[in-house]
């Protein structure tokens, strides 16, 4: 009975030590987020840079970042959007002089 507790006992310590190297606050993390941290983003603030999702343009944040629908990580958003909403859409002038015709409904 007392050895299968020490062997317990030393399956669960190996287990926790190899799930800290593994997982736990190794080198690559540290300099990930020294990356992170040292990033400087007053260009993306001075030029006021908008970011939205792929999957869903209604979404848009002043920082990258992911999606708060989907996850997806989000992407610039084009600057020439001539300031429409995202209910709204711009035609053509082509677009508009072409009439609909039954069959197409």
């Amino acid at each position: 009975m007392n050895k299968n507790i020490i062997y317990i006992g030393v399956a669960l310590i190996v287990g926790l030590l190899g799930g800290f190297l593994l997982f736990g606050g190794g080198s690559a993390d540290k300099a990930t987020n020294n990356v992170k941290d040292t990033h400087d983003h007053s260009e993306e603030i001075a030029s006021n840079q908008m970011w939205t999702c792929s999957m869903h343009p209604q979404i848009m944040q002043r920082e990258p970042g992911d999606c708060p629908i989907c996850g997806m990580d989000l992407i610039p958003a084009e600057s020439g959007a001539d300031g429409l909403n995202a209910n709204e859409i711009k035609m053509t002038d082509n677009a508009m002089a072409r009439p609909i015709s039954k069959h197409h409904l």
